[in-house]
């Protein structure tokens, strides 16, 4: 006896239901597909490319997903050809800011849907060449890593250039200073900054300056004043001792020894002097002589002291000369 081996459906089954529920399934895709498609387009449009691509890449992912019809193969190479076109925009974009590995990054994007893509392929080749072309001539990676930082930095130092120059315009020159001073340490060449801080030096020079005017000024009225006032009238009593030997002869307000040597001067008198032909040193003996003489009561004269330089020198002129001292003129006759 043989046994029925064949296979049974399930309790349930029904190949029908199933069949329309795939219906249904792949109907509700294909709509889900049109509207990515569709808003993908419109997003394309407003040069939104990276979320149109991202679009672009889901009605492809749901076109595969219902492959064998199509009308899908029409929306899968409409959907292929939008996202060609928005990352290779995307990719130019890269390039001009020479990002040239993000833009190669981009156009492999298009690849992994099209490997043969003629247009990514080409513009992946005119990338590499741009590439080479820049090679040598741009910053660093790593000094574009500190664009932001240098140009913070930048803006700082700006910004203290500002602020001193503000504080010169309302003359707080000090503060000016500590900006402008500031400035100039973190940027040495910064001809703003120099150029601020001269003008606060030179106001501050002038300043000053009038300043001195002012105190010289003040100090050289205070000194005239000072000559002009009548200080012996202000005195408690007048002064006893103004006067000089202008009014009293021989009274000299300085000691008792001057005060003989000058009366001695004035009493010492001596009648006629006559000393033809005489050398200086006999004068001089003979004048010391007759200040003796005349000198009552003491008789002690005054000391004479002879310059030995002009001495000697009369002396050598007059034996070179044989010069003697001119006769005495007759004298003049008595009138009639």
């Amino acid at each position: 006896m043989f046994t029925n081996m064949g296979w049974a459906a399930p309790a349930g089954f029904d190949p029908t239901a199933i069949a329309e529920e795939e219906a249904l399934r792949r109907q509700e895709r294909r709509l889900v597909m049109d509207g990515n498609l569709s808003l993908a387009k419109r997003l394309q449009k407003e040069k939104n490319y990276t979320d149109a691509a991202k679009l672009y890449e889901e009605a492809i992912g749901q076109a595969k997903m219902l492959g064998g019809v199509e009308v899908v193969e029409k929306s899968y190479r409409d959907a292929l050809a939008g996202l060609t076109q928005c990352r290779i925009q995307l990719a130019v974009a890269l390039q001009e800011k020479y990002e040239f590995k993000l833009a190669a990054a981009e156009v492999d994007k298009v690849l992994v849907f099209d490997p043969n893509s003629a247009e990514a392929l080409d513009f992946k080749r005119f990338n590499e060449r741009v590439e080479a072309a820049h090679r040598g001539q741009l910053p660093s990676k790593q000094l574009l890593s500190r664009e932001p930082e240098l140009r913070k930095q930048r803006e700082e130092i700006a910004q203290l250039v500002r602020d001193g120059q503000l504080y010169y315009q309302i003359r707080e020159y000090e503060e000016a200073k500590k900006k402008l001073e500031l400035a100039i340490v973190k940027d040495p060449v910064n001809e703003a900054a120099y150029f601020y801080l001269r003008m606060v030096m030179e106001a501050e020079f002038d300043i000053e300056s009038k300043k001195r005017e002012k105190t010289y000024g003040d100090r050289v009225v205070e000194v005239t004043k000072k000559w002009n006032q009548e200080t012996r009238s202000d005195l408690p009593r007048p002064n006893q001792y103004f006067r000089t030997n202008a009014y009293q002869p021989f009274l000299t307000w300085t000691s008792t020894g001057a005060q003989r040597i000058n009366k001695k001067l004035d009493d010492i008198v001596i009648p006629e002097i006559t000393y033809d032909g005489l050398p200086l040193p006999e004068v001089v003996k003979l004048l010391d002589a007759d200040t003796k003489k005349y000198d009552l009561p003491d008789k002690k004269g005054v000391n004479y002291l002879i310059n030995n330089v002009i001495s000697d020198y009369i002396s050598v002129n007059a034996a070179a000369t044989g010069a003697r001292a001119p006769p005495k003129p007759p004298p003049a006759a008595a009138p009639a």
